[in-house]
């Protein structure tokens, strides 16, 4: 028993340092990362865009088309959703509208500078507080968990990603896909020490099933706005199923019904719509508790 305290205080302690000094800086240089490689994309699929248009003035890109016009009618969708939620930047609404699409450029709330400063993470101490705590709750929890060291490091990583990636989706709602890439690495080396190649091979099959169910969905229902699901959440629980193995769909429906319980007491109180979107890593850190100590 005495043990068993001493190892969850020594994880609070660890704990509670990496998430006070390592996750803020963390998040904000995965945030810069991703505004630096998304705004190069759109940027560059906006002038293609407008060659598309210039040598094909009767019609629009097709999605069914594949290739690069395929690519392009999809970035066009999710751009001219963006522009009519008001979350396009007006130097971004204004150049779709100079290419022809019908674009309220008033409906913008940010220009593209404001956008990078929402890029950001300011480690103020209460968010630095918040790091530290669920760190220090998460080191613990492994800690007193008894697995195999190697194992509790992989986790501990899993966990500081996952930190990290929640920080990022409640700042500017988006899922760095390097958090991605390092919570899927860390749990395949997981599952491969305490599950093996039944685990390995789980999870995978749970991902790749998560990931087709929720691209049909975004087909079926992204019709003209917002996708139900973006695409940094997939991402996201793609890494989470390998990271759990046979673990995955309890660890899926345990942050599906965290999420749920919350939107209904949101609406509930009046503070939330139906169709009001929410960060979803806050719920999809719940996933990773449940894979490693359930």
């Amino acid at each position: 028993m005495t043990a068993a305290l001493a190892a969850a205080a020594a994880g609070v302690a660890a704990g509670g340092v990496v998430g006070w000094f390592v996750v803020p800086p963390l998040a904000d240089k995965l945030l810069g990362r991703s505004h630096a490689r998304t705004a190069s994309w759109w940027w560059e699929s906006c002038e293609a865009y407008t060659t598309f248009k210039r040598e094909h003035r009767a019609r629009e890109p097709c999605a069914g088309a594949g290739g690069e016009e395929g690519v392009l009618a999809v970035w066009r969708d999710d751009a001219l959703a963006a522009a009519r939620e008001g979350s396009l930047a007006r130097e971004r609404a204004a150049a779709l509208a100079e290419a022809g699409c019908s674009v309220n450029v008033s409906l913008a709330v940010r220009d593209e500078a404001a956008q990078r400063e929402r890029c950001s993470f300011d480690p103020t101490p209460s968010r630095r507080g918040a790091c530290a705590f669920g760190c220090a709750l998460w080191f613990s929890a492994l800690a007193a968990s008894g697995l195999p060291w190697a194992a509790t490091v992989a986790f501990a990583l899993c966990g500081v990603a996952m930190a990290a990636a929640v920080a990022c989706d409640m700042r500017a709602r988006i899922i760095p896909i390097e958090a991605c890439l390092a919570i899927a690495l860390a749990g395949i080396a997981v599952q491969a020490l305490i599950g093996g190649a039944t685990a390995l091979v789980a999870g995978a099959a749970f991902g790749t099933l998560v990931v087709a169910v929720c691209a049909l969905a975004n087909r079926a229902f992204g019709r003209g706005g917002a996708p139900p699901v973006g695409r940094g959440d997939m991402r996201c629980m793609a890494a989470l199923s390998l990271a759990s193995g046979l673990a995955a769909p309890c660890g899926m429906l345990a942050c599906y019904a965290l999420a749920a319980v919350v939107s209904l007491a949101g609406m509930a109180a009046g503070k939330l719509t139906a169709k009001d979107g929410i960060p979803m890593a806050p719920f999809l850190a719940a996933w990773l508790p449940v894979a490693a100590l359930g």
